[in-house]
């Protein structure tokens, strides 16, 4: 198959594809831990492609012909016009999968929301964390209605969007997640006042996500959350499945990532993320995403 790129600008990129597949693709990296991938492809005859699942939150919507992914022996299907045109699907570690496609046409459209990103919408509502960040690959399916349809086509209305355009493309895939989200659960809304625990974590994230509290010791981020070191830390491992200094190193990393394919060096993003060694900053990329730095352009 012979991949053609047509227009690269900054963090968005147009490819033509030919051969096994013909038509195009679009991939944007916007801001706050948000990506898109938008394609229109038309498939000659059957085959299957091997790509990797990295953590985060994915929202596929089938807008024509259909979606078929398989992990391990799980078998995820969308097809546009069906109660299971769209999906949220949860990746809470790094898997092999495969993509199926059948011979005819597809239209798809993907976002894709770090966790980091995820974080912050946990701490201000805990109950999207059984949600999305410890149901791994645990399939939320949803039809196209009215709602959701019009988000679609806002954000798909301009496929090569230029930087003026982005902030339109960032508010519209929130706004589209959110509508599926409250679709999915229109009963879910957090009512309850917030514990101390809630509150402790909301205020340690708010730290961690504060660039100019990135040197703050786990005591002193303790104190600042009127707490001690042992309990954060263990009312943050319960809730997100990590220590403290893990979900640091990967938010570096995400961060880093995202540099990257908006077109900064390697070894410049490896400085921001707190490496001074091109080989220990690769090493740890490919632990965290299941490929090395290069591989994100």
């Amino acid at each position: 198959m012979t991949i053609t790129e047509i227009d690269r600008n900054g963090g968005s990129r147009h490819l033509r594809l030919s051969g096994r597949q013909n038509g195009e693709v679009f991939l944007h990296t916007l801001a706050h831990g948000i990506e898109y991938k938008y394609s229109e492809l038309e498939t000659p005859e059957y085959w299957q492609q091997q790509v990797g699942f990295t953590p985060d939150l994915r929202l596929v919507v089938n807008l024509g012909g259909q979606t078929h992914l398989r992990v391990g022996r799980r078998e995820f299907k969308l097809r546009a016009g069906s109660p299971q045109a769209g999906m949220l699907l949860p990746v809470c570690e790094t898997v092999e999968a495969g993509k199926i496609f059948h011979a005819g046409r597809q239209s798809e459209l993907v976002l894709f929301f770090s966790r980091a990103r995820l974080s912050e919408w946990c701490a201000a509502h805990p109950f999207l964390r059984q949600i999305v960040w410890r149901a791994h690959l645990e399939p939320y399916y949803f039809p196209l209605t009215p709602a959701i349809a019009a988000h679609i086509r806002r954000l798909t209305a301009a496929a090569a969007p230029r930087p003026w355009h982005r902030l339109h493309q960032e508010a519209c895939s929130t706004a589209l997640l959110a509508e599926v989200l409250q679709t999915l659960f229109p009963q879910a809304a957090d009512t309850a006042p917030a514990t101390p625990r809630e509150k402790r974590l909301a205020r340690l994230l708010e730290l961690l996500h504060d660039n100019g509290s990135r040197r703050l010791t786990l005591a002193e981020m303790a104190a600042l959350c009127h707490s001690n070191p042992t309990t954060l830390q263990r009312d943050f491992q319960t809730a997100y499945g990590q220590n403290i200094d893990q979900y640091r190193r990967l938010r570096l990393l995400e961060h880093a990532r995202s540099l990257i394919k908006n077109g900064t060096a390697a070894e410049t993003a490896a400085r921001e993320a707190g490496y001074t060694n091109p080989q220990s900053f690769a090493r740890a990329f490919r632990k965290a995403f299941g490929y090395s730095p290069c591989g994100c352009r």
